[in-house]
């Protein structure tokens, strides 16, 4: 349980720390454990008058806020370089194709010095070959015995 002297002791062991400026230095755990001590509702009997207790806990809180603050810019830093290497791999694979040209598709056939030397002209691709144009059968209007053109479907 919760005696006098372990109070007091703790009242001592953060005094100090506030005299001796150990506590800007002091760890997010060990500030942690100061301000719980200091929440304990019979805490404050253990230090002097004069307000001493509300500004070694106003100390304690700003402390823990640093510790925050570190805490906070140390993720950062880590997630911005991570953030930086991604968008330095996003950049390389943008300009990497203009740099090396993409392999040939295997299934068409490589245009080679042999075969446009052979036929004497760049052979087409194979879709192309296959392609046909379709053509318009339209027959032209037939003339009727008189000279006048004959509508189609009419005897």
């Amino acid at each position: 349980m919760d005696t006098f002297k372990n109070r007091a002791a703790w009242a001592t062991k953060i005094r100090d720390a506030v005299h001796s400026g150990t506590i800007a230095t002091a760890s997010r755990t060990t500030l942690t454990e100061y301000s719980t001590w200091l929440c304990n509702p019979l805490a404050n009997s253990t230090f002097s008058g004069g307000g001493e207790y509300e500004q070694i806990c106003e100390l304690v809180r700003l402390h823990m806020l640093r510790a925050m603050i570190d805490a906070f810019e140390e993720r950062s830093k880590i997630m911005q370089r991570w953030l930086l290497l991604f968008a330095i791999l996003a950049i390389a694979a943008t300009l990497l194709p203009y740099f090396i040209a993409p392999n040939p598709i295997n299934s068409t056939k490589q245009l080679t010095t042999e075969s446009i030397s052979k036929t004497g002209k760049v052979p087409s691709p194979p879709q192309a070959q296959s392609m046909e144009t379709p053509s318009i059968q339209a027959k032209p209007p037939t003339l009727h015995s008189s000279g006048t053109p004959q509508k189609r479907g009419a005897s």
